[in-house]
C-alpha cells in the first residue's frame, strides 16, 4: 500500500518518523541527510512504493564529465 500523500510530503524532512518512539529507534536524520549528499552532487534521492509492498529508494547522479584531478578514484 503506497503511503498518503502526507508522509510522501514529509519523507526527506528533518527529524521526520514514520513511527513513534516506542517502535522504532532513530533521529529521523537519515533520509534528509541522504537527500542532502545526493543533492549537494547534481542528483536526486526518490522514493517509490510498489503496489506489491515495500519502498525503492532511487540515487540518480549525473555522470561524470571533464577532467578528473589526478589522484581522484572513482
Amino acid at each position: 500500500m503506497a503511503p498518503a500523500s502526507s508522509l510522501r510530503a514529509r519523507l526527506f524532512s528533518r527529524f521526520y518518523r514514520a513511527h513513534d518512539e516506542s517502535y522504532a529507534s532513530g533521529m529521523g536524520l537519515g533520509l534528509f541527510i541522504s537527500d542532502q549528499i545526493v543533492k549537494q552532487h547534481g542528483g536526486s534521492l526518490v522514493a517509490e512504493f510498489p503496489p506489491d509492498g515495500g519502498t525503492r529508494m532511487i540515487v540518480r547522479l549525473p555522470a561524470c564529465r571533464g577532467e578528473i584531478a589526478e589522484g581522484t578514484r572513482i
